[in-house]
């Protein structure tokens, strides 16, 4: 008699550890969003990235942080095609902005930024989306990478 209620207590965990196991969300089924380069030869670069949509957020952007993880960045999007410009004021960081289109097509790339700076920096080409990355990232990638987001809502905010 106790092996038979031993055997369905079991039985019982068995299919409620399952049962959870189903519920919780997969590390696999949430991945981190990421923005993929690729030169003409085919090599791949990517780097995961934090995305900011909102005025405030941009605004923020990484001010007031002392580091960046390697391979880590920053996503601004934009609601629309124009130039953007950019401060390293309460900014710690070296950083290199790359400015991409519309089109997911690199039209700028400003390596090094000066950090603690009021210096506007922009390019003289629309962007819809500027990836903030540790300075000196972006020698890794050419103007003439392809682009493709992972992850990422790309509609208007």
């Amino acid at each position: 008699m106790m092996s038979v209620m031993c055997h369905r207590l079991i039985v019982s965990i068995f299919f409620w550890v399952i049962t959870i196991n189903l519920s919780l969300p997969c590390a696999y089924s949430n991945p981190k969003p990421a923005v993929l380069f690729t030169n003409k030869t085919g090599d791949r670069v990517k780097v995961y990235v934090e995305v900011v949509t909102t005025p405030s957020l941009r605004a923020q952007g990484l001010m007031h942080r002392k580091s960046l993880p390697k391979n880590q960045g920053m996503l601004f999007v934009f609601p629309s095609n124009t130039i953007q410009p950019f401060h390293m004021k309460n900014t710690f960081i070296t950083l290199d902005m790359i400015h991409i289109n519309a089109n997911m097509e690199i039209v700028g790339i400003i390596s090094n930024t000066k950090p603690l700076t009021s210096t506007t920096y922009q390019i003289d080409a629309p962007s819809m989306y500027v990836l903030e990355v540790n300075g000196g990232w972006a020698q890794k990638i050419s103007k003439t990478s392809s682009v493709q987001f992972i992850n990422i809502k790309t509609e208007s905010y």
